[in-house]
């Protein structure tokens, strides 16, 4: 694949190297606020350049260009099997992240109704009484840490749309193991022996039981009397021999479901209810949406999508503060790009999430506005608005995602108005191993609203 760049005159020529510290590189940067850092980067150096992150260069593809690019050609060219290769074999066998190719391409189709919107929709009543439940015990003028209450609010739902045993107590586990293996395997800022300490060991002997158990209830209580879902399509899927996928290929994928959504969908779901506190009057003008749908009943598809504002500050969030700003391939075959040849074995970030905070896409890019025009009409295109990235690897549970996602805000608005602990609290996008808000984040629940 060749583009035109006028700022390349040679495919031979090394694309500009961002200066940063001696050690550190650029590291310091990519740790808050991320995606600011990219995009001043991307308009200085354009869509191609090099960032050095401690003892690793990285080559970034950045902008429309390299989103149109990851469209079209970027599955042919760029994989991840080397990123996350050694993340997914941890588990035993290859997670769908870690996979490329018609392997990757035969398992995505296997998994996708089970991240499918009917397949939440089913479940909306439970989703809805795990989020009221959660914060039943919230007391007015008690504060709480929100990312840590909202990841447990969705480990919980993502538990109520598997059959069977319930992953109670489980979350610390599953997020030292997840976090553990990411930051040996993966960003590679801890030695192969945090993997045998005794910490990760008892979790991760702990997160292996339940979902043994999880797969072999399925395989006693088949969907008879009741619609199908991951578990059970995994256990009746072939691989591309057709063959059944094995014993650990299913539990991997399984546990895949679990942590999927504990870092990114969480990560949102907390920005989401930072940012609206932090427009005036926006709150309360979505606690009187929700109040409307939760009177007509049980939480519908229908009563959901009738939350235009929290629909619109939903999808602001994911513009503004974007989870999935980068992702990190590998060059599996060369290719010219820009004017740049990148050759095979190159480590790539491919920066999607720059397009968001462009004021050519969106004016005033650093401001939280829920009443963007963008919002208003038809969706910006695909090359500029990229929540749940693009390609062969774009989010297979962005369905599930985006009703999840406005379901927990509504209950949370229905139920309880907020404020911040410290109302000069900034909202920022930290790298802990993967992007989210601050875990010291704290908010107040001002009191339990009156139905």
């Amino acid at each position: 694949m060749t583009a035109g760049f006028a700022g390349a005159t040679s495919s031979t020529a090394l694309p500009p190297l961002v200066p940063g510290l001696p050690v550190l590189g650029c590291a310091l940067d990519m740790r808050i606020n991320p995606l600011e850092f990219l995009t001043r980067m991307y308009q200085q150096y354009g869509p191609v350049f090099r960032v050095r992150i401690l003892n690793r260069t990285h080559w970034v593809i950045a902008g429309s260009e390299g989103n149109r690019f990851m469209s079209s050609d970027g599955g042919e060219h760029l994989g991840s099997t080397h990123v996350y290769g050694e993340f997914g074999r941890e588990f035993g066998a290859d997670l769908l992240i870690a996979m490329d190719g018609p392997q990757h391409r035969q398992l995505r189709k296997v998994q996708r109704p089970g991240y499918s919107r009917e397949a939440i929709v089913r479940h909306l009543p439970a989703i809805e009484h795990v989020a009221r439940e959660s914060i039943a015990g919230w007391r007015p003028g008690e504060s709480r840490r929100l990312l840590p209450l909202i990841r447990e609010v969705v480990f919980s739902q993502l538990g109520a749309l598997i059959a069977g045993p319930a992953p109670c107590g489980l979350l610390g586990d599953m997020e030292v193991v997840f976090d553990t293996n990411l930051m040996v395997n993966v960003s590679k800022i801890l030695p192969k022996v945090a993997l045998r300490l005794p910490h990760y060991r008892r979790a991760r002997m702990r997160v292996d039981a339940f979902i043994e158990r999880v797969v072999n209830w399925h395989r006693h209580h088949p969907p008879l009397d009741r619609e199908p879902d991951l578990v059970d399509r995994l256990l009746a899927a072939e691989d591309l021999e057709g063959q059944p996928y094995d014993e650990q290929s299913v539990k991997t994928s399984v546990l895949g479901f679990y942590v999927s959504g504990l870092h990114t969908l969480a990560a949102s779901a907390t920005f989401l209810i930072g940012a609206v506190l932090g427009v005036p009057g926006l709150q309360a003008q979505i606690a009187a949406e929700a109040d409307q749908a939760f009177d007509e009943g049980e939480l519908t598809l229908a009563s959901l999508q009738g939350m235009t504002t929290l629909h619109k500050a939903a999808l602001e969030t994911m513009r503004r503060y974007t989870v999935s700003a980068f992702l990190p391939r590998s060059v599996i075959t060369a290719f010219e790009f820009e004017g740049f040849r990148f050759e095979a074995g190159t480590q790539v970030l491919v920066a999607e999430g720059v397009t968001h905070l462009l004021p050519e896409n969106f004016p005033n890019p650093l401001a939280f506005a829920p009443d963007r025009e963008s919002w208003n009409g038809a969706a910006p295109p695909s090359d500029v608005y990229t929540p749940y990235s693009l390609g062969a690897h774009s989010c297979l549970g962005a369905r599930v995602a985006d009703v999840q996602l406005r379901a927990v805000a509504g209950v949370m608005f229905h139920e309880l108005e907020l404020a911040f602990k410290n109302p000069n609290t900034p909202l920022s996008v930290h790298i802990h191993p993967v992007s989210g808000p601050s875990r010291r984040l704290q908010v107040t629940a001002v009191r339990r609203r009156v139905h």
